[in-house]
């Protein structure tokens, strides 16, 4: 509650009128709500940065970093980045669970508390780049997960953000209207890719794939 000032510029009307280092920050009050609520012991930054063309976000957990396509923070709609930095901090939190299981008794591994924990930490050691094995990349554990995560996470801001607003009778800047099935809709350079996951997104082919294929592999 207390980031909820920094939370409502998610809002597609506030966030169009914010620059780029305002969208930055934003996103970086989002990755340390995330952070505290994934129970992360390190902090991560969030930054915006040329990355190559596609690519929507990259996790350093070496460096505790998430890179977010400055493409996209400028360029497309707000959801799209808000999904890019959930997807990235879950590596985060992956990755610290592959920690765990990677340090305690080998007679415990098996348990189903580690079930999870064991998947992520197979495929950190042994990940797939999307580059090599498109198919691979996208059925990992990893990957599957995060984007769950996103999108998951993407409806709670959203619900979490008109909740305050009935309650506390907050004005909306701008003409502003929440729609998920015209906002799930994003125009790429040219290309309509319609994301899955999200309520009001399932009347068209579910090809968030595309978006993923270009992510790129965590930098260790």
């Amino acid at each position: 509650e207390a980031n909820m000032n920094t939370v409502l510029k998610l809002q597609p009307a506030v966030w169009e009128d914010l620059n780029t280092r305002e969208r930055i920050d934003v996103l970086q009050t989002v990755c340390n709500v995330e952070t505290h609520y994934l129970g992360l012991n390190d902090p991560v930054t969030a930054q915006g940065d040329n990355l190559s063309p596609y690519t929507l976000g990259v996790y350093s957990d070496a460096q505790k970093l998430i890179w977010i396509s400055l493409d996209s923070i400028e360029n497309e709609p707000v959801e799209e980045a808000l999904s890019t930095l959930l997807h990235e901090i879950h590596h985060s939190y992956e990755h610290r669970l592959a920690d765990v299981v990677d340090n305690i008794l080998p007679e415990y591994r098996d348990l189903r508390l580690f079930k999870d924990a064991t998947h992520y930490s197979q495929e950190v050691d042994d990940y797939i780049n999307p580059r090599e094995d498109y198919y691979g990349y996208m059925t990992q554990r990893l990957e599957m997960d995060s984007e769950k995560y996103a999108e998951l996470g993407v409806r709670e801001y959203y619900a979490r953000i008109e909740t305050w607003i009935e309650e506390h009778e907050t004005e909306v800047t701008g003409n502003y209207t929440y729609n998920w099935q015209e906002r799930m809709v994003l125009s790429m350079n040219k290309r309509i890719v319609v994301i899955s996951g999200f309520s009001g997104a399932g009347k068209g082919t579910l090809v968030r794939q595309l978006l993923e294929l270009n992510r790129k592999a965590p930098v260790d």
